[in-house]
């Protein structure tokens, strides 16, 4: 016993003085460079995924990252509303639908975590384009960021709860009052995500808001009355929840991410056995000063606590900024 734990300590030793003699960062030297690289990366997907610059014509592929569906020229689909619409409409469909976007995720999760979260989500990147001035923005306080962590697990349980009995409910052919009950939420998800409601539902919105400014400029209540009227509750809804949402996004950096997302709640459970984490060197961390990695995490995550070796935090989203941020280069992914 005593010799395993000496010959465990002389390895762990000769780890050490290796990464000692490294020079700061070894291969990250231009880790600087992350953010910058990240931002473009991001640019490209929100521009390919909407079909901006690959119009390939509109696809159903679904992938772990927030796309509206309801965009006409989208190249890929929310891996996670493909699912819900799968169910949705399991009284026509193969039994084996649901489990294609299941195995996106899942595939995904296992290989590079959440990733997808940190690089290629749209809304992940509006909300980084949101939170850009940072002087101005705040965040919540590292007790209740906690406890509100768990709001989108819960989330998540609620939607897979509607759209798993309605799937099913379908599939044995008794399901088409309780679909008709559910009206719009059938797919709860689509029925109120900021990105529907910001992609689609303001652009059908927004033409109508002269002519009642210009009801109101007259104070004709009653043609006004009957223009508000015309919005159907759904979208009164959906327009509530965008504003919550936004104002939540520049006061906190990614709000929708640690707190609501039911994708990233989804994808936060298969990521923590990834191939692709990050490490920290245990000659190089804690030798700086202000804890900058901290500071620099967009999640929040409590690195220092980390394992050494590998960790895989559920909350980590791999957007590398920690590895950007250190000035010891302590912080470096590691795969697998």
């Amino acid at each position: 016993m005593t010799t395993r734990t000496s010959d465990s300590s002389k390895t762990m030793q000769k780890d050490r003085e290796k990464e000692a003699k490294e020079p700061k960062g070894g291969a990250y030297q231009h880790r600087l460079l992350i953010p910058y690289i990240r931002f473009i990366v991001q640019t490209l997907a929100f521009l390919t995924f909407f079909g901006l610059i690959l119009n390939i014509g509109t696809q159903l592929i679904p992938f772990p990252a927030v796309v509206c569906l309801a965009v006409t020229t989208r190249t890929v689909g929310d891996a996670l509303a493909v699912l819900q619409g799968y169910l949705a409409s399991w009284e026509t469909g193969s039994a084996l639908w649901p489990l294609i976007p299941l195995a996106a995720v899942l595939i995904t999760a296992a290989f590079i975590g959440r990733l997808p979260c940190g690089w290629l989500c749209p809304l992940g990147f509006i909300q980084d384009i949101l939170t850009l001035p940072k002087k101005s923005q705040r965040d919540v306080s590292p007790r209740l960021s906690e406890t509100l962590i768990y709001m989108k697990y819960i989330f998540l349980a609620f939607l897979l709860l509607v759209s798993v009995t309605l799937g099913v409910s379908l599939y044995m052919g008794v399901g088409i009052a309780y679909k008709e009950a559910l009206g719009a939420f059938a797919v709860p998800y689509y029925a109120f995500s900021p990105d529907v409601t910001l992609f689609v539902t303001l652009p059908n919105v927004l033409p109508r808001v002269p002519a009642a400014l210009q009801q109101l400029t007259l104070l004709d209540s009653s043609a006004l009355w009957a223009g508000l009227t015309s919005v159907t509750s759904i979208t009164w809804l959906r327009l509530f929840t965008l504003a919550f949402f936004l104002t939540a996004m520049v006061l906190a950096q990614r709000s929708w991410c640690r707190y609501v997302c039911p994708l990233g709640a989804l994808m936060a459970f298969l990521s923590r056995v990834s191939f692709l984490g990050l490490r920290r060197s245990m000659a190089r961390c804690g030798a700086c000063e202000g804890k900058p990695c901290l500071e620099a995490c967009l999640m929040k995550v409590k690195i220092l606590k980390q394992p050494w070796e590998k960790f895989n935090d559920p909350e980590c989203i791999l957007c590398l900024e920690c590895v950007s941020k250190c000035p010891e280069g302590a912080i470096r992914p590691k795969f697998p």
